[in-house]
């Protein structure tokens, strides 16, 4: 019959059971059935002490002597402190010892058969026994204790394959300790000076009670076999000097460590709810590291530090808990690997947390990796049947090609993982599961294969850790996996902090091949550079199945050439770029793209007309499609700081280049951080860039910050906010807008020799589609003017064109200068059925001193919405109407000439129009409206002339309207002499609610009415000068008064009319007429009987006469 059992680990009964010594090895797959549990051998302790007789036979039942010889292991016994007593008994010994007793051994071995007992006063009682020889201790039999036993042996400890060692805690150390550091219970562990490394090796199984500690120090340790603890504390410590600061929660202090100081579990060690620690100059674990917890307030805890050399882990490491939150698992060294067959689970109700080679993003306190690496086949699992957990895995060269999962209840439960590096390699067979990916290298590129290989970058693994020129690199199809698994993915280069000098490079991103979320819901890309981030032309990052929501942050630079559509997810970027670039690209998403002005350099810049100024940023964006989705769409936006008036640098000029399009509702806004004092921020943007806006709107924003003094003025007083330099074109389609919001400003100190302004155009400007674009340059200061068509070389002329059914309107204000001013030619060119409207504001609204030409047979308004308009040059059209509106006065300057098909000149206030200057429509009518009409020069229109003043109407010049002429006032009328107003061919009716002087001509060729309110103190109507071809009619709203044979010179009138229902003749009067008529007696008295005709002259023939006796009426009875 078999005299001995052995201890072997059941996998499917997650513990140790007896079986045959003739046992092959470890069950593998059912276990024994009839399992033993462990703790026994603490039962035994106890039984042993109190029963030595029933001791003794059970030892020899349980095979471990039938002899009774002396125990011989044990030799040269020497108690240094407290008392000890030893008695022998076959093969077994007792030593009772008094708590911290101190033991100097010739020599401490325990043979295959023998059993060693310490019996102590209690668990926390301690017996420190250390070997004073060259002889290695050899334990290959059993040691028992109540308490904790130290052996101490600077030749080596090595436990056999059937040593069986059980106590309240066990200490094996190589390394020296002194005795009065023992006795203060100071764990200073020390390789002794004249002795060599020496090794500590478990081939048996050391298994302490509940709370108690396993602690194994050498200069080297191995484990084969197994050792466990449940609640307490398992050590593996190789060094040469090293610190235990509490044996009950160690914290592990190393001086003095080498690499060769080596800790290797090939074995199984077990610490339900506890902690296992292993602290080396290297370590390999190739066995079983088990810390699972079933606990809630303790789940379990594992330590592999191997602080200079590698830590190579090619076995298991569980830390679960089923019902509550899974353990925390620490790999540290200089090289950290997981080879093919490490697997890691921390796996529970909620996920573990475990670091790989550092703490996030390599910071923190955790011993940072030169070199990590996670091959194909290893996996780390911190999933949760709840919540995911989280995995850390950092290196300065750091490669994943094995498996990570931090899976949760549903994606949003899902865990968090980070994979981290100065160079970071990730490869094609690696795969990440949870809710955050995040990767943080410092210089990246994210490739395809065959840019990869193209690169010099070795395909087995398919990405290598070494990088090229310390460049890294992470397959595109790496990251579609994860996005398709629903997994958030981040990726960063942000610099570790502390971190001097840069490794890994200057923290630059780069895309160089496309990212697709083809499958799956939705999931999140994040992008961080601690430099720039660059994504190539031709690149695609883009979902076309969920969501894609995706964020980009670059701290010293932003270049965008690709792609990037989210499929209706968000879209969100973040730069801080000294000189930002999208060139060529797509983006399309909701959110912010914000760029972020830098102090760092200036930049020297024109902003139009051939002006070199300089700059702090600049930013360009040319040939690039913008699509804003939904309600909140897409916005990009310029953040600026402030800045010191006195520099005279611009904080930043942007230039707009090539075909931009936009469709849904996109924005640009400049915004300035409030600031006080002397702090001001001044931008430029040059717009060269044709847009479309396919749908929806487009609105740029740019106002200025503020300041008051003078030499802020003086150093920027040649600035525009937009400058138009370059032929343009605005296509808008579907109703679409486009609104340039400009609000410059400068101070209190206006200059005449340069004028800033919010908008320059110098070039030639087009707007087709069915849309409106609005140009909206409203001054904020004193000192700057809204919007100027300004000079151009060669005196060639601005055109501004528009086609289809677009509005393009230009509005410009300014408080002290000029609203919209037309300093160079202009041809405003509306095509029919669509409008240019150029709209000023404030003080002095409207300048146009230069010719403006109208074609086209759209509408064209030149405008103010307050303020006046000046018009110093002349407006024509050849083929379209020319209105001119203000909602205060309009001055035409002398010696200029309106002229258009049509002519509407409407003021709220006076309208002037000066000596020699000309308002002449070619084909229409000329209408002139406003409170008080001077008019110096001539008004001519091919149909009718229409003059309406809501008060007086001064006319010295022509007013002639060839088929009709109307003139009305709301108080007087005062054609001087000289003046005239006549229409050659039809009527001329004057009107007014007050009285006519006419000392000129009032002459209609078919009929002339005069409408006054009364007529009084006038000595004779000849005095008016009448000379009437046609009918005449003169209506009174008062009384008549008449002179004595008041006359009509000259007239060859067919009818004289006076005109008015119910109005009195004040006296008799005899009305002559010098023509072929009689005269006509008006009796004092009378009322002109019903409003109609009072009087006719007769006319020569019968047929005449006829309609004079059947029209006339009298007055009197």
């Amino acid at each position: 019959m078999n005299k001995i059992y052995r201890l072997k680990f059941s996998k499917r009964l997650n513990q140790l059971v007896a079986v045959s010594e003739i046992t092959a090895g470890h069950d593998r797959h059912s276990g024994c059935q009839n399992a033993v549990d462990i703790t026994s051998s603490f039962q035994m302790t106890k039984w042993l002490k109190l029963k030595p007789l029933a001791s003794l036979i059970s030892l020899l039942s349980f095979g471990f002597a039938t002899q009774t010889a002396m125990a011989n292991g044990l030799q040269g016994m020497e108690v240094v402190n407290g008392t000890a007593s030893m008695s022998i008994n076959g093969k077994s010994t007792t030593i009772t010892n008094s708590p911290n007793a101190i033991i100097n051994w010739k020599q401490f071995n325990i043979n295959q058969d023998e059993l060693v007992h310490f019996v102590q006063q209690n668990s926390n009682s301690a017996v420190f026994n250390r070997v004073t020889s060259d002889q290695i201790s050899q334990l290959k039999g059993a040691l028992n204790s109540n308490g904790h036993v130290f052996l101490i042996n600077p030749n080596g400890i090595v436990m056999g394959k059937d040593a069986v060692i059980n106590a309240a805690g066990f200490t094996a150390s190589t390394l020296n300790i002194s005795d009065k550091d023992l006795k203060a219970r100071n764990f200073n562990f020390e390789q002794a000076k004249d002795k060599a490394m020496a090794q500590i090796v478990n081939n048996g199984l050391i298994s302490v009670s509940k709370n108690g500690s396993v602690n194994l120090i050498g200069g080297s340790v191995k484990n084969n076999g197994v050792i466990t603890v449940e609640d307490g504390n398992i050590l593996l410590l190789a060094g040469q000097k090293v610190t235990i600061s509490d044996m009950t929660n160690p914290t592990i202090t190393y001086s003095v460590v080498a690499p060769e100081n080596e800790a290797v579990n090939l074995g199984k060690i077990f610490a339900k709810n506890g902690k296992i620690q292993v602290h080396a100059g290297s370590l390999v674990n190739k066995g079983t590291l088990n810390a699972n917890s079933v606990r809630q307030d303790k789940s379990g805890e594992i330590i592999l530090s191997a602080k200079e050399g590698e830590a190579n882990i090619d076995g298991t490491v569980t830390l679960k808990n089923a019902n509550f939150k899974a353990g925390s698992l620490t790999i540290t060294g200089k090289k950290v690997v997981l080879n093919s067959g490490a697997k890691v689970e921390l796996t529970g109700k909620e996920g573990g947390t475990v670091y790989i080679g550092g703490d996030e993003r390599g910071k923190g306190e955790i011993q940072l990796a030169e070199k990590t690496e996670i091959k194909y086949g290893a996996s780390v699992n911190v999933s949760g049947s709840e919540k995911g957990g989280r995995a850390i895995v950092w290196g300065d060269r750091a490669q994943v090609d094995g498996k990570i999962t931090a899976k949760g209840k549903g994606k949003e439960n899902g865990g968090f993982v980070e994979t981290s590096g100065k160079y970071l390699g990730v490869g094609e067979t690696a795969e990440v599961e949870g809710k955050e990916w995040l990767l943080d290298p410092y210089n990246i590129h994210i490739v395809s294969s065959s840019i990869a290989q193209s690169a010099g970058v070795t395909n087995s693994p398919p990405v290598t850790i070494t990088g090229k020129d310390k460049e890294v690199y992470i397959l595109n199809t790496t990251i579609e996996t994860a996005l398709n698994a629903g997994t958030n993915v981040t990726i960063t280069t942000t610099e570790a902090k502390g971190t001097k000098p840069r490794v890994g490079g200057s923290g630059n991103f780069t895309v160089e091949a496309n990212i697709v979320k083809k499958n799956g819901t939705d999931a999140s890309l994040t992008m961080i550079a601690d430099d720039t981030f660059t994504q190539n032309k031709g690149t695609s990052i883009k979902a076309t199945t969920g969501k894609l929501n995706l964020n980009i942050t670059a701290r010293k630079g932003l270049v965008l050439k690709g792609e990037i559509d989210t499929n209706k997810g968000d879209l969100n970027i973040n730069a801080s770029a000294n000189n930002a670039l999208i060139d060529g690209a797509v983006l399309k998403g909701k959110g912010t793209v914000q760029i972020n002005g830098t102090p760092d350099k200036y930049h020297t810049v024109n902003i139009g007309g051939n002006t070199e100024r300089k700059s702090f940023n600049l930013f360009t964006i040319r040939d690039t499609k913008f699509v804003g989705e939904g309600e909140e769409g897409l916005k990009l936006q310029y953040n600026s700081p402030k800045r010191d008036w006195w520099q005279g640098v611009y904080d930043v000029v942007g230039t707009w280049e090539g075909n931009i399009t936009t469709s849904g509702k996109v924005t640009f806004e400049r915004k300035v951080n409030p600031t006080n004092g002397q702090a001001v921020s001044i931008s430029a943007h040059n717009w060269r860039a044709n847009l479309t806006v396919e749908s929806g709107s487009f609105e740029f924003s740019d106002t200025e910050n503020k300041s008051g003094f003078q030499n802020a003025y003086d150093k920027y007083k040649d600035y525009k906010l937009l400058n138009i330099d370059q032929d343009v074109t605005f296509n808008t389609q579907n109703n679409s807008t486009v609104t340039f919001k400009l609000n410059p400003y400068l101070g209190n100190a206006p200059s005449k020799n340069k004028t800033p302004r919010g908008l320059s155009v110098s070039a030639n400007i087009t707007a087709k589609g069915n849309g409106h674009v609005t140009f909206d340059a409203s001054a904020n200061g004193y000192a700057v003017a809204g919007i100027y068509f300004d000079k151009r070389s060669g005196n060639k002329s601005t055109t501004i064109k528009t086609e289809g059914t677009t509005t393009l309107e230009f509005k410009g204000k300014s408080f002290s200068r000029k609203g919209l001013a037309i300093e160079n030619p202009l041809v405003l060119d509306a095509q029919t059925g669509s409008r240019i409207i150029l709209n000023g504001s404030h003080n002095s609204a409207v300048d146009v001193s230069a010719d403006v030409t109208i074609k086209g047979e759209g509408e064209t308004s030149i405008k103010s919405t307050s303020g006046n308009v000046n018009v110093n040059a002349n407006i024509s059209s050849d083929s379209g109407s020319v209105n001119i509106l203000s909602a205060n006065n309009i001055n035409i300057k002398e010696n200029v000439e309106v002229k258009g098909k049509s002519v509407n000149v409407n003021a709220v206030g006076h309208l002037t129009l000066r000596d020699q200057a000309k308002v002449t429509a070619t084909m229409g009518d000329a209408i002139l409206s406003g409170k008080n009409i001077t008019l110096r020069g001539n008004v001519e229109a091919s149909d009718k002339v229409t003059v309406n003043a809501e008060g007086n109407v001064d006319n010295e010049g022509v007013i002639d309207g060839q088929q009709a002429t109307l003139v009305t006032a709301g108080q007087n009328i005062m054609n001087r002499k000289g003046a005239k107003i006549i229409s050659k061919e039809g009527e001329v009716d004057v009107i007014t609610n007050g009285t006519v002087d006419n000392n000129g001509l009032i002459q209609g060729k078919t009929r002339t009415t005069i409408v006054e309110a009364e007529r009084q103190s006038k000595d004779s109507l000849i005095l008016d000068l009448i000379d009437i071809l046609g009918d005449m009619e003169r209506t009174v709203r008062s009384n008549l008064s008449t002179a004595e044979n008041e006359q009509y010179p000259s007239s060859s009138a067919k009818s004289l009319m006076f005109y008015d229902k119910g109005r009195g003749v004040n006296k008799a009067a005899s009305i002559i007429s010098h023509g072929s008529v009689c005269s006509v007696v008006l009796p004092a008295g009378k009322n002109i009987a019903d409003g109609r005709l009072l009087t006719s002259c007769l006319a020569e023939n019968e047929k005449s006469k006829a309609q004079y006796h059947k029209q006339s009426e009298k007055v009197g009875d």
